[in-house]
């Protein structure tokens, strides 16, 4: 079975690209280790920190055989790639992007608050927390 990264490995965004990547090689590992079948294969896969990289990679991806994606990491990557990914039917789990996902991505998967959420939970705060009304 094969699992696909698709991250910033080169560029600005490799920061983040990086620790995800490893973190996904650790995982594989540990799912191996104990010699169960089916075996997790890993495919890597730079989207070079830009739209055009991670449209490339996505196009790619959804010509092959991976079960699912990981990534991409960027909200400008997961928006650019998206749909590519949605049209395929291929799943793609977003480890850190906060905007990415709705009609034209309906196979995207945040693992983190997207924009408004995180809008909506700051207000929430200042309303009950700290008893702001929203009243001037």
């Amino acid at each position: 079975m094969k699992i696909a990264v698709t991250v910033s490995v080169t560029g600005p965004s490799a920061t983040i690209g990086v620790p995800v990547l490893d973190a996904a090689r650790l995982a594989v590992e540990e799912a191996n280790a104990d010699g169960s079948v089916p075996r997790l294969e890993l495919g890597v896969y730079d989207d070079r920190s830009n739209e055009e990289g991670a449209q490339e990679v996505a196009r790619q991806l959804a010509a092959g055989d991976a079960l699912v994606v990981v990534g991409p990491g960027s909200t400008m990557a997961s928006l650019a790639a998206g749909p590519i990914y949605a049209e395929a039917g291929l799943v793609s789990i977003v480890p850190h992007a906060h905007d990415a996902g709705g009609p034209a991505h309906a196979t995207t998967f945040r693992s983190v608050l997207s924009m408004s959420d995180m809008s909506a939970s700051l207000a929430n705060y200042l309303r009950y927390a700290l008893g702001a009304s929203g009243r001037s």
